[in-house]
């Protein structure tokens, strides 16, 4: 091989060399860039991912904001000694503050209180205060003055009467916005018969067997209560008002009867049953669910879930004296032409009351301050006299 030749050789060698570094050198950088594409594209995928559990989740902490960290206390009817101690051991016992809305009965100016007098009287040295309340106007449960007392109140309880009357009463003034305040501080608020009723967003103001509709305090977003359920046989009136509304949940409360609801679950005390009629929207549409006595369940399962779990009562023994719920509903019908809540007394010289006028219009209807003290204070240590 003369010297031409070998100098050929060796730069075809050389040629040969740099193709196979510059490939090996591509190849390389191919790689780490493939590799760093791959690590940003999952690094982007996590930080979407992130994103929309954080947006999940923001929206699951803002629906938790909404559930209230109060209890509720919801009696069918006829309310009992054990419902009313159990609800003033939730209000806090001796240290409880509580408050006895009474406008639902409308009876005349000075006849009421000893009514419900009565029906606390037992409470009365047991707790820190107890106030009863009826603003006789929509000025007047707007008046700071007159809504103090709910202020510092651990409990609030509205009696029964006429549901609309309550609405039409306090949608929109300081009395709901501090219902609602009562709930958020963790305080308890209950109520029975119409007291029960106006607890609901949609609020069933009376009928028989169509519902009449109004707008109540949106207590228990989700749901529409039915009171006095089994004795007066209201299966039909509850459907009815579900099929106009079919993403809510039906609760049927019977008398002597209460649903305790506390952190996102509730349960029964009492003499009968509660019912929840499932929401035509669920899986389970038109399901009943029958809970009685020490029944509990939770409330997001009875909007959403296959299979309403409910963990029932241990003392079933206790309970052998209360009727089977089919038998009930099936032996009783109506027995009044109208319902409680539309046959209180209604006190001569006042114009009716037009269930959920416009919340912005006032009531300006006089009331002598000489016969109407709307809030009388019993007994509240500390507390300023009104």
């Amino acid at each position: 091989m003369n010297s031409h030749d070998f100098a050929d050789s060796r730069r075809d060698r050389l040629r040969l060399l740099g193709r196979s570094l510059g490939r090996k050198i591509a190849f390389g950088f191919a790689s780490t860039l493939g590799v760093g594409l791959f690590v940003i594209s999952i690094s982007n995928m996590s930080e979407t991912s992130a994103r929309g559990k954080s947006a999940r989740e923001t929206h699951m902490i803002s629906a938790a904001r909404r559930t209230r960290s109060g209890v509720l206390v919801i009696c069918g009817g006829k309310l009992t000694t054990a419902i009313q101690r159990r609800f003033v051991a939730l209000a806090g016992g001796p240290a409880a503050r509580l408050v006895i809305i009474t406008t639902g009965h409308q009876t005349p100016v000075g006849r009421e209180e000893p009514i419900f007098e009565k029906r606390w009287d037992e409470f009365d040295d047991d707790v820190k205060s107890l106030d009863f309340f009826n603003a006789r106007s929509r000025a007047e449960a707007d008046d700071p003055k007159i809504v103090a007392p709910f202020r510092n109140a651990t409990g609030v309880w509205i009696e029964g009467g006429k549901q609309s009357i309550i609405a039409d009463r306090y949608l929109g003034t300081a009395v709901e916005r501090n219902l609602k305040e009562v709930l958020d501080r963790g305080g308890v608020v209950g109520g029975h018969s119409a007291g029960a009723a106006v607890m609901s967003k949609v609020m069933i103001s009376g009928g028989r067997e169509n519902a009449g509709l109004a707008r109540g305090f949106d207590l228990l977003p989700g749901f529409v209560i039915d009171q006095h359920f089994l004795k007066r046989n209201r299966f039909k009136r509850l459907r009815g008002v579900l099929k106009k509304f079919p993403d809510l949940v039906g609760l049927g409360i019977d008398e002597e009867t209460a649903v305790v609801v506390e952190n996102k679950r509730m349960h029964v005390i009492g003499e009968s049953y509660a019912v929840a009629c499932l929401p035509d929207s669920s899986p389970r549409a038109g399901a009943v669910e029958f809970l009685k006595e020490g029944d509990e369940t939770d409330l997001a399962s009875l909007r959403t879930a296959d299979n309403v779990v409910i963990t029932h009562a241990d003392n079933i023994d206790a309970l052998e004296n209360i009727t089977p719920p089919i038998a009930v509903a099936e032996s009783l019908s109506e027995t009044a032409d109208q319902d409680e809540e539309d046959v209180e007394p209604t006190p001569m010289g006042e114009r009716p009351i037009v269930a959920n006028r416009q919340i912005a219009e006032a009531d300006h209807r006089d009331v002598s301050s000489d016969h109407h003290d709307p809030m009388r204070v019993r007994r509240d240590i500390g507390a300023t006299q009104y």
